[in-house]
């Protein structure tokens, strides 16, 4: 994610996936207004919990579907893409400003929920309860079997299959079809709907453009990274 002090268009970091035009930058704010906006509201949410004496009996759990809605980001496999914040409040429960590394996913919490409410027998659950995690007094690593997180996509706005694994040292991807252009979403970039003022600037550069080519261009069948 680009990074922005709060002292103008000038002052954002744009992440070297991208042009560094003032497009490109204004991109970035207008997302970290919705992230503001979504910040605000989940205040008014809490804000009503406690009007009613609810807050301190929910937990409230804030968590998102994908990364940034950005060309490499949202509709990929790569990390600004998969990654996502899961924030998790329960007083009395969860200590306060506690930060956990254990890799899990949104499918870690339908076990967990079911736990929570005292069903023990969740064994056609594919993830595992992670309430120990959660309640645990400890920060950082938890679990040791929470080492991976494995993800994958198909087809969204075009077909392009990929599957993933991430560990703290390697992230690792599988691209089935190398022969096609990765970004199978570019069309979806210029509807009113996705609009991308990112992606208008990507698609300005020479198509022999690294960053070009990082966007829309081939993949090896096997990459090896580095996680952030």
């Amino acid at each position: 994610m680009g990074k922005w002090p709060g002292k103008g268009i000038s002052t954002v970091e744009v992440p070297p996936i991208w042009p560094d035009t003032d497009s490109v930058r204004t991109d970035i704010l207008d997302y970290f207004y919705e992230v503001e906006r979504f910040d605000s509201l989940s205040g008014t949410v809490l804000d009503f919990l406690e009007l009613k004496g609810e807050l301190d009996n929910t937990i409230v759990i804030m968590t998102g579907d994908n990364g940034m809605p950005f060309p490499r980001a949202k509709m990929s496999l790569y990390e600004m893409g998969t990654r996502a914040p899961l924030v998790i409040r329960w007083p009395g429960k969860i200590k306060a400003g506690k930060r956990v590394s254990d890799y899990v996913t949104l499918g870690h919490l339908a076990p967990t929920f079911l736990e929570i409410a005292g069903v023990k027998d969740s064994t056609d659950m594919r993830f595992p309860s992670i309430l120990d995690v959660i309640i645990s007094s400890e920060s950082g690593r938890i679990r040791n079997d929470l080492d991976a997180v494995y993800s994958s996509i198909e087809t969204h706005c075009g077909r392009y299959p990929m599957r993933a694994v991430q560990t703290e040292e390697y992230f690792y991807i599988m691209n089935y079809e190398p022969e096609r252009p990765i970004n199978q979403c570019k069309e979806y970039w210029e509807t009113e709907a996705g609009y991308s003022p990112t992606w208008v600037e990507v698609n300005r550069l020479d198509k022999s453009d690294p960053i070009y080519q990082r966007i829309d261009g081939k993949r090896p069948l096997e990459e090896l990274l580095l996680p952030s």
